[in-house]
């Protein structure tokens, strides 16, 4: 089955160069045409028919994407999708970097988040 690509790129800002986000593509009536996740290089590739699309890009702790309107006129077609950084700050997840965010991000200022377990020394 042939099918357009469309692709793209997207960075986010972290520190450990590794830019994964979630893609979803919609059709335009609200239905899940597919999804999947970038590589950890942010790279990512649908497949898809003819008709018109919106792209969504998600991460928690990030502010969505959203591009709309994506045209896929031919199957032989490919539309690349220009690279699109994430923002991050959104910690409580409403859509919008506001004071909510800023409240916990400043309580948590300075702490290390550590969750690997410790290990015993064994007593040999």
């Amino acid at each position: 089955m042939e099918e357009a690509v469309i692709n793209g790129k997207i960075k986010t800002e972290n520190f450990e160069n590794k830019h994964i986000a979630d893609i979803e593509l919609y059709d335009k009536e609200g239905n899940l045409v597919t999804n999947l996740q970038t590589d950890r290089n942010g790279n990512y590739e649908l497949f898809v028919k003819t008709g018109t699309y919106d792209l969504y890009i998600k991460k928690r702790g990030y502010l969505d994407i959203k591009i709309t309107d994506i045209e896929v006129q031919n199957i032989e077609q490919e539309i690349k999708i220009p690279e699109q950084t994430m923002i991050a700050g959104d910690v409580t997840g409403n859509g919008k970097i506001n004071i909510d965010d800023l409240i916990i991000l400043n309580g948590n200022f300075g702490k290390n988040r550590n969750l690997r377990p410790k290990r015993r020394q064994s007593s040999r």
